[in-house]
C-alpha cells in the first residue's frame, strides 16, 4: 500500500526564504513590495533613458551643421523623448490611483 502524506511539508519539508528576502513580507505585504521595487526600477530606466536621448539629440542637433535633415531626426527624437516621459508620468498616476482604490501603497 502507497504511503500517504499528511500534510505538504512532509513531503517538501519546511522552506524558509533567505536572508535577503525574509523582510518582503507575505501576502498582500509581500505583492506590494515587490511591484513597488519593479515599478522603480522601471521608472528610474525610464528617466535614464530620457536623458539619454535629450543629450544625444542635443549633441546630434549641435554638430549638424545646419543639415535640415539631421536637425529634422535629432528634434524628431527630442519629441519621441517627451512623449515617452508624459507617459511613464500618466503611466504612475495611473498606477497610483489604483494603488488607492485597491489599498496598495505603491
Amino acid at each position: 500500500m502507497a504511503y500517504l502524506a499528511k500534510s505538504f511539508q512532509d513531503i517538501i519539508g519546511q522552506i524558509t526564504p533567505p536572508d535577503p528576502i525574509q523582510d518582503i513580507g507575505r501576502g498582500g505585504r509581500g505583492i506590494n513590495t515587490v511591484l513597488s521595487n519593479i515599478l522603480t526600477i522601471i521608472y528610474i530606466f525610464g528617466t535614464i533613458i530620457f536623458l539619454f536621448m535629450i543629450v544625444i539629440s542635443a549633441v546630434q542637433w549641435i554638430v549638424s551643421g545646419g543639415d535640415k535633415e539631421v536637425v529634422q531626426k535629432a528634434r524628431s527624437r527630442i519629441t519621441n523623448a517627451i512623449i515617452g516621459i508624459v507617459l511613464l508620468a500618466l503611466a504612475r498616476f495611473i498606477v497610483s490611483l489604483i494603488g488607492s482604490i485597491t489599498g496598495f501603497k505603491i
